[in-house]
C-alpha cells in the first residue's frame, strides 16, 4: 500500500466524521404533537392534518436537501483532492506531467419529490396509527440516519473512482509518450472485501481493457453498483512487453 492511497483513505476518514453531524429540529413537529391527543378518529385527524403535514414535509425536505448538498460539497472537495494527490504521485512515479481532470458527483433528479411524497407518507401512516411526537421524531431521525448512511457509502466510492480515475489517467498520458505499461488491481485480502474482487488481487491488464470483474478501475463509475460500493481496492502501473 502507498503513501498516496495511504493518505486518501486519512482525507476520507476526515470527510465521514464531517457527515454524521446535526438533526432535524423537533420544533417542526409541536403542531402534530399537540393535535395527537384529540379524541376524534385518527384517519379523520390525518385529514385535518393535511396541510400541517405537508408543511413538516416539505420543511423536512428542504433540511434533508440542504444536508445532502453540504455533504456532496464535503465529497467533491475531498475527491478532487484525491484525485490531484493520486496524479501527483503518479506522475512522479512515472516520470510523466499529466493534468487530468475530475469530474464531481451530483444530485439526481426527482430526489426532492421522492423524499417530500415518502416522508408524507410516512407521517399520514403514523398520525392514522396513533404514533406520539416522541415516535415521529425518532422516524424523521431514522430517515435522516439513512440519507447520512447514504453520503458515508458515496464518500468511500467516490474516494475510490478519484483516486483510481486519476492513477489510469497518468497511466494512459504516459503510454501516449511511449512507456509501455499495464494496470495492476491491489485489493485487501480480509472478510469485508466482495469475492470477485480478491480473486483478481495482482491480476494485471492492458490499460483501455476491463479487468475480468468487468471493471476499468477501483471505483469504475461505469461498472455494475455492486462491483463499485464501498470498494477500498486500487491500481498500481507495472511494466508492459
Amino acid at each position: 500500500m502507498d503513501k498516496a492511497h495511504r493518505e486518501t483513505d486519512r482525507v476520507l476518514a476526515i470527510t465521514i466524521k464531517k457527515l454524521l453531524v446535526g438533526k432535524f429540529d423537533e420544533m417542526n413537529l409541536l403542531f402534530i404533537g399537540m393535535a395527537l391527543s384529540s379524541p376524534i378518529s385518527r384517519t379523520v385527524l390525518a385529514r385535518r392534518l393535511k396541510k400541517e403535514i405537508a408543511k413538516v414535509a416539505d420543511d423536512f425536505t428542504v433540511f434533508i436537501l440542504a444536508m445532502l448538498v453540504i455533504h456532496l460539497s464535503e465529497i467533491t472537495s475531498m475527491a478532487e483532492y484525491c484525485y490531484s494527490l493520486n496524479t501527483n504521485y503518479m506522475n512522479r512515479e512515472l516520470g510523466v506531467k499529466s493534468k487530468g481532470k475530475f469530474k464531481p458527483r451530483t444530485l439526481g433528479k426527482g430526489l426532492k419529490k421522492r423524499i417530500k411524497e415518502q416522508t408524507r407518507k410516512e407521517l399520514t401512516k403514523m398520525v392514522r396509527d396513533g404514533k406520539s411526537n416522541d415516535d415521529i421524531q425518532k422516524r424523521l431521525d431514522a430517515i435522516t440516519k439513512r440519507y447520512r448512511s447514504l453520503s458515508v457509502t458515496i464518500a468511500k466510492s467516490e474516494a475510490t473512482r478519484a483516486e483510481n480515475q486519476a492513477r489510469l489517467d497518468v497511466m494512459l498520458e504516459a503510454e501516449k509518450q511511449g512507456k509501455k505499461l499495464l494496470k495492476m488491481w491491489n485489493a485487501i485480502l480480509d472478510l469485508r472485501t466482495r469475492d470477485s474482487h480478491r480473486l483478481i488481487n495482482k491480476q494485471k491488464r492492458p490499460l483501455e481493457e476491463k479487468f475480468s470483474n468487468g471493471c476499468r478501475f477501483p471505483g469504475d463509475p461505469d461498472a455494475p453498483l455492486q462491483e463499485v460500493v464501498n470498494c477500498r481496492c486500487w491500481l498500481t502501473a507495472v511494466k508492459g512487453v
